[in-house]
């Protein structure tokens, strides 16, 4: 659960959070923080709490300055979307998305599975699955625009320039997909 902020590294590990320099040298390790996913988002610095809720935190000393609770969901990764932040749930196999100011769930989409990863691309939410599906999702509204299956388990998504980015789970491959295209479905599933 590593970000950059600034010229620093955070990474949230275990009940700590740790921020280095960029020379390597450790700034400052804040025990008992119990946070887990780490974003920047609206000019601030977010985090997953392991309780459940959404923190907001001081982008110089990593303190939380305000907090949300948002019930009944199990926070996993956190990204910036056009108007609100976009939150994995695991414990409901859905992504949420929340006002940042206030913590008020605006979507929940239901995605059939856990989610494993999720980016930005253009105007669209991008979201893997634990079973090997992809869905697109208009990253303002949280409609589900298409769902795919993929003939391999998609990993880590990302974004590079205005193409989604796929790492396939378990494989040293990448998929680079222009989602200005259609996808190619192929037998057993795309890519």
């Amino acid at each position: 659960f590593g970000i950059v902020v600034g010229d620093e590294l955070w990474n949230a590990a275990g009940d700590a959070l740790v921020r280095i320099a960029a020379d390597g040298t450790v700034i400052d390790i804040r025990e008992g923080a119990d946070i887990g996913p780490l974003a920047t988002a609206f000019g601030s610095v977010w985090a997953g709490g392991v309780d459940g809720s959404l923190q907001k935190l001081d982008s110089a000393s990593g303190e939380v300055v305000n907090r949300f609770e948002i019930p009944g969901v199990a926070v996993g990764d956190l990204i910036e979307g056009p108007a609100s932040l976009w939150i994995m749930d695991r414990a409901s196999n859905s992504v949420v998305s929340v006002i940042p100011g206030s913590g008020q769930v605006v979507n929940r989409v239901e995605l059939g599975d856990r989610p494993r990863s999720m980016t930005i691309v253009g105007d669209s939410l991008w979201v893997s699955t634990f079973e090997s599906t992809l869905s697109e999702l208009d990253a303002v509204t949280g409609e589900l625009r298409r769902t795919v299956a993929m003939r391999g388990a998609p990993g880590f998504l990302f974004t590079l320039g205005e193409r989604l980015g796929v790492s396939l789970f378990r494989s040293s491959q990448i998929a680079l997909i222009d989602v200005s295209q259609p996808l190619v479905e192929l037998p057993g599933g795309t890519i």
